[in-house]
C-alpha cells in the first residue's frame, strides 16, 4: 500500500495518508487508522517517489474563494483543452471537403492548437496536472 506523509508550510502534519482530496474548505486528508482531517490549505506538490504531499496554508478569509476558483479552473482547463483539440481535428477533416474555404478552416484549426499550447502553463501555475492530449498536425 502506498502511503504519504503530509507537510504544511514545511512542517509534518500527518503520516500514513491514503487519500488527499481538494474540497471547498481546503484539503481533506484520510488515513487508515484515524479520522479524516480537513486542512485549510491548497495542494502544492505530490512527490509519489518520496511519499510526500506538500500543502500550503490559505489566508484566513480567502480560503473558500481561492480554493473554489482555483479548483474550477483546474477542472475547466483540461476540459477546454480536450474540447479545443476535438474541434481542431474536426476542422481539419472538414477542410478537405470545403473547397475554396479550406485554407480558412485550416487556419482556424491552427489557431485552436495555439490556444491549447498556452493553456498547460496556466494549469501548471494553478497546481493542476498537465494532461497529455493527442497532437493534431495541420496538413
Amino acid at each position: 500500500m502506498c502511503q504519504a506523509t503530509v507537510y504544511l508550510n514545511g512542517e509534518e502534519i500527518m503520516r500514513d495518508v491514503l487519500l488527499v482530496e481538494n474540497i471547498p474548505e481546503g484539503v481533506r486528508l484520510s488515513a487508515l487508522f484515524e479520522p479524516a482531517r480537513v486542512v485549510p490549505a491548497t495542494l502544492r506538490r505530490m512527490d509519489l517517489n518520496k511519499h510526500r504531499v506538500i500543502l500550503e496554508s490559505l489566508e484566513v478569509g480567502k480560503q473558500e474563494a481561492v480554493t473554489s476558483e482555483v479548483e474550477k479552473l483546474r477542472v475547466l482547463i483540461p476540459h477546454w483543452m480536450e474540447h479545443n483539440a476535438e474541434h481542431a481535428e474536426e476542422f481539419r477533416r472538414r477542410a478537405q471537403q470545403a473547397g475554396e474555404a479550406a485554407d480558412e478552416i485550416l487556419a482556424a484549426s491552427e489557431a485552436m492548437q495555439r490556444v491549447n499550447a498556452a493553456l498547460p502553463g496556466a494549469l501548471e501555475n494553478l497546481g493542476g496536472p498537465v494532461p497529455r492530449l493527442r497532437e493534431f498536425h495541420s496538413g
